[in-house]
């Protein structure tokens, strides 16, 4: 009965790898990039102004977070418009 029972306790349903990347998610990532893609201007400064100093961060670190964050925002329209459909080699992963 013991053995029956703990048998019973590991058969559990294995999901699939990709079963977490979905229509919803996509959508949901996808709104989320529009949203906040923005932050992207920050972070590349707080990253750049640590690795290379102040006057980097105000140049280079804002033109490289402009860049991301209109990445970002083109990526979550992408994904808004085409969410139902599995378009990145068949899948819902993002594509970048």
């Amino acid at each position: 009965m013991v053995l029956v029972s703990t048998s019973a306790a590991f058969a559990d349903i294995q999901a699939p790898p990709q079963s977490n990347q979905g229509p919803t998610r996509k959508l949901g990532r996808g709104i989320g990039n529009m949203l906040y893609g923005s932050t992207e201007i920050f972070e590349s400064m707080s990253d750049v102004n640590y690795t290379d100093g102040n006057s980097a961060a105000f140049s280079y670190g804002l033109v490289r977070g402009l860049g991301r964050t209109l990445s970002r925002i083109g990526y979550g329209a992408f994904e808004t418009v085409t969410f139902p459909f599995p378009t990145n080699h068949g899948t819902y992963k993002p594509p970048y």
